[in-house]
């Protein structure tokens, strides 16, 4: 019976994949470059997308603020603004009698925001 050669190989990785191409395509340093930029950029402009919803609900227009304040905000964001979005998403959402909005902010909130006396309040 023949021996499965491929038992003893270790599996390809897709990062190893991607180091290869890379020495073999360019220089590593600038793929890594290009890809911290558009992380970055990426970063930067979720987060001026969040503040646009949190200004929009400071304004009264919370239709439109939780049509992007809706969305899970990424971890990537600012932790004071992760906060100011989740309170501006609850708080539009009670407005406009959107629960599941409410619910998931509150949580959102709860969870890490525990001892802040606004979040304790609103809840």
């Amino acid at each position: 019976m023949p021996r499965n050669r491929t038992r003893g190989l270790w599996p390809v990785r897709p990062a190893l994949v991607m180091i290869v191409a890379a020495l073999i395509c360019g220089t590593p340093a600038e793929l890594l470059l290009a890809q911290t930029e558009r992380k970055k950029l990426e970063g930067s402009s979720s987060s001026a997308h969040i503040e646009k919803g949190v200004d929009l609900a400071s304004k009264g227009q919370c239709h439109e603020a939780l049509a992007i304040l809706g969305k899970p905000i990424p971890a990537s964001v600012d932790k004071q603004l992760r906060y100011r979005a989740a309170m501006a998403s609850a708080q539009c959402g009670m407005s406009v009698d959107q629960a599941d909005v409410v619910v998931e902010s509150l949580l959102l909130l709860n969870r890490e925001f525990p001892d802040d006396s606004k979040v304790l309040y609103i809840t």
